[in-house]
Parts: structure tokens; sequence; C-alpha cells
């Protein structure tokens, strides 16, 4: 910590991430010579970006939400001036949060490594922000684009509270690869509300699935469209169906439905 502050460090014995703040980073990556390898080292001007923030400001909302997905592709599944997407490791949610067009922000987590980035992020940030975790993209897409509830000229904390009860009101669904200890390599457990429907084949548990929330009011989705499910596996078995595709991690398929 002599050549900086603002230190994060996270890891295990095979690999370390470090972040840190500080005016000489050649002499922060020179720390590293001779006891492991350096990868994936970004270097970001935090001043620069804080300057170009503060001329912002005058006009800016007082809070703003920053969405973070596994896949870029999720930006364009909706147009919402308060709400940036934001998809990689601690890195990218901190230039998120430096460069926000507001004084504060809510971080908006659909994955618990997402969490643990952004949890990261804030940390080292030192700015005000508030931090969500929803159960799933799809949870997450329907809260922000359903609700009418937030208003930037409010604290982050007020916009929380009331975004984190839009969250709350929603029931997530989903489809994973099953882990060793739930099934063989290559299954699939279905998860409706927290609870486990159905494993077995992907076509299998999302009929399962679909069937648990089947007779719900509208339902949004999103399927990967590298998994194992097509769009077709799932028209017609619910009533009202928002289908949308991006790549989520675990998840090959996430529901979220509104009663």
């Amino acid at each position: 910590s002599g050549i900086g502050d603002s230190v994060l460090v996270v890891g295990d014995s095979e690999m370390i991430r470090v972040h840190v703040h500080t005016d000489d980073p050649e002499a922060a990556k020179g720390l590293f010579e001779g006891l492991g390898k350096v990868e994936n080292f970004e270097q970001e001007d935090m001043n620069e970006q804080i300057r170009d923030r503060d001329e912002r400001l005058g006009a800016a909302p007082r809070s703003h939400i920053v969405l973070l997905v596994h896949d870029t592709q999720v930006a364009g599944l909706f147009e919402l001036d308060h709400v940036t997407v934001v998809a990689g490791g601690s890195g990218s949610i901190s230039e998120a949060i430096a460069t926000s067009p507001a004084e504060e922000v809510i971080l908006v987590a659909t994955s618990a490594t997402g969490a643990e980035a952004a949890a990261s992020a804030l940390i080292a940030s030192g700015r005000k922000a508030e931090l969500l975790a929803a159960e799933n993209l799809a949870v997450a897409l329907l809260a922000l684009t359903a609700a009418d509830s937030f208003e930037g000229d409010l604290g982050a904390s007020v916009n929380a509270e009331r975004l984190r009860g839009d969250l709350l009101a929603l029931t997530a669904a989903g489809i994973r690869a099953a882990t060793g200890a739930e099934a063989p390599d290559g299954e699939f457990v279905g998860v409706v509300a927290g609870r486990t429907v159905a494993v077995g084949g992907p076509e299998e548990v999302v009929v399962a699935v679909l069937a648990e929330i089947g007779s719900a009011g509208f339902v949004t989705a999103v399927i990967d469209p590298a998994g194992p499910l097509s769009a077709a596996a799932l028209e017609g078995r619910v009533a009202e169906l928002d289908l949308s595709e991006a790549a989520m991690g675990d998840w090959v398929c996430a529901f979220a439905v509104e009663a």
C-alpha cells in the first residue's frame, strides 16, 4: 500500500486479483516481478474519468442504475436512460461507477459472481452506492422495464428500496447445468422460486418448469442462444411470453413471472 491507496486483494493460492489507485502504475506492476505472471493488466486514468463525470453532473440526475450482466448483448434488449449495462469484472464495474452520469449509483447484479465483483468495486470506489441482487437476468429485465417507480432526482437509497420491492414482487425460475452433486454430467436442473422442480434432460426440465409457471400471467424469458434449448421449446406453454436471447453464465434459460 506504500505506492497507492484503495488497495483490494482477493484470490486463492493459485491466483490473486489486485486493485489499487496509484500515480505510478508501472511501479505497482513491478511489485510482482519474480513472484508470478501478471495477466489482464488494466490501467485507467481515474482522474480523467472523474473530470468527465463532473462536467456532466450539472444537468445529471442524482442516481443512476448499473446493470451487471454476463453478455453485452443485453444492452440491446431495452433502452432506458437511467440504466447502463456492464459486462465484465471489477475493473469494468469500477469504470462504470467512476463515469456514471449521476452522483449516486445503484448496482444490480444478476449472478453471484457479479455481486462479488460489484462489492469489490464499491469498496475501492468510495462512492455512495447501493448493491442489489436479482435472482436472474430475466427478473432484472422485467423489474427495470416494468417499474415506473424510479426517479432520477432521488437518492440511490430511496430508488434502491423501491427497486428492491419490484424485484421481490417477481418469481424467478430457470434452468441450469447440474453440478456433480446434483446429477450426472450433461443433465440439467429446473428451479422455481428457489425450489428444484426437475432434474434431467433440457427438454424434460423446461416442460416441468413451465408447468409450474404456465398458469401465471406475463412471463419474461431469456434463453442462451448457444445453449441446449430453442425458442420452440418455450412457445405455447405460457399465456404471455416475452422472449430474448443472451448468454447468462450458469443459466441456459431464465424466467421472471409477474403474478
